[in-house]
C-alpha cells in the first residue's frame, strides 16, 4: 500500500470521526430542545373539575378553544376522584377547582376567581323531601357531590355548614342527588341554587329548603406555589362572555396581585 493511499485513509477516518461528533452534538441539542419544549407545554396546561350538571364535552366545547387561543391546554374531568388522582400523580402547575379545594390542599394558591349569578360567592342550600318534617342536618344522612377524598370530606362539610352531619353519602355527579332522597339513602342533599335550577326540570321529586351553608366562592383557577401564572391569567381574562355563561359563570377576577 502506498504512502498516498495510507494518508488518504487517515484523512477519511478523521472526516468520519468529525461527522460522528457533529451527529452526536446535534442529537444532544435536539434532545435538550425537546425536553425544554415538554417543560414549556407542562407549564401551559390546566386541569379542571367543578360541580356542574354539564358534561365534560359541554364544558370543553364552551371554553377550551378560548384557553387554547391563549396558549393554554384545558383538560376537564367528570369526577373528583379522577381529578384528585391526577393531581397526586403529576402535580400539575394549574387547576380549576371548587373553592373548597383550599380547605384540603395548601400547595396551590388562587390566581383567578370566577363569578356567578350570585356575584362573588354563593350559599349551598340543604334540601329534603317536601312531604314530612325537616330533619336536623347535624343528625341526618347528608348527600352531596364529592369534592374531597373521604377522609377530608367531613371537614369540608363542617366548614361549609358549621355542623358535622352524622353520615355523608357522596356521589360523583349532581344528578345522582335526587335519587338519594327518593330511595331514602339520604335525608338531606346539598346543592347550589344554580345546580338546583338546572336539575329540577329533570326530576318530579318535590323538595323544600331547610337551611343553607356559609358563603363560599365560586370555582377558582389555582397555580402551584411559585408558578408564573401570566399565561393562564391572560387566557382566562380573554374567555368570551357568552362562553363563560355557557358554563355558569358571569365573569373573572384577577387574584394574583401581579405576583408569581
Amino acid at each position: 500500500m502506498s504512502f498516498k493511499t495510507i494518508s488518504s485513509l487517515k484523512n477519511q477516518s478523521r472526516e468520519e470521526r468529525s461527522q460522528l461528533k457533529r451527529l452526536i452534538y446535534c442529537l444532544i441539542i435536539s434532545s435538550l430542545a425537546l425536553s425544554i419544549s415538554k417543560q414549556a407545554k407542562a407549564g401551559e396546561s390546566i386541569l379542571a373539575y367543578w360541580i356542574t350538571a354539564l358534561s365534560v364535552q359541554e364544558r370543553e366545547a364552551a371554553i377550551k378553544a378560548d384557553f387554547e387561543k391563549g396558549g393554554v391546554d384545558l383538560t376537564v374531568f367528570a369526577k373528583f376522584k379522577e381529578f384528585n388522582e391526577e393531581i397526586k400523580s403529576k402535580s400539575p402547575p394549574f387547576l380549576i377547582a371548587p373553592a373548597e379545594f383550599e380547605f384540603i390542599n395548601s400547595d396551590y394558591v388562587p390566581v383567578v376567581a370566577f363569578e356567578g349569578s350570585a356575584g362573588k360567592n354563593f350559599k349551598y342550600k340543604f334540601y329534603t323531601l317536601a312531604e314530612g318534617g325537616a330533619p336536623d342536618v347535624l343528625n341526618s344522612k347528608l348527600g352531596l357531590v364529592e369534592q374531597a377524598d373521604r377522609t377530608a370530606l367531613k371537614d369540608v362539610v363542617a366548614k361549609l355548614s358549621k355542623k358535622s352531619p352524622k353520615t355523608l353519602k357522596s356521589v360523583s355527579k349532581s344528578e345522582d342527588l335526587f335519587p338519594l332522597l327518593v330511595f331514602k339513602s339520604a335525608d338531606v342533599i346539598m346543592l347550589s341554587p344554580d345546580e338546583y335550577e338546572s336539575l329540577k326540570e329533570k326530576f318530579s321529586t318535590a323538595v323544600k329548603v331547610i337551611g343553607e351553608s356559609e358563603a363560599i366562592d365560586y370555582p377558582k383557577i389555582y397555580a402551584k406555589k411559585g408558578q408564573d401564572a401570566a399565561a393562564v391569567l391572560s387566557a382566562a381574562k380573554a374567555i368570551a362572555a357568552e362562553n363563560l355563561k355557557k358554563v355558569g359563570f358571569t365573569g373573572v377576577r384577577d387574584l394574583s396581585g401581579g405576583a408569581k
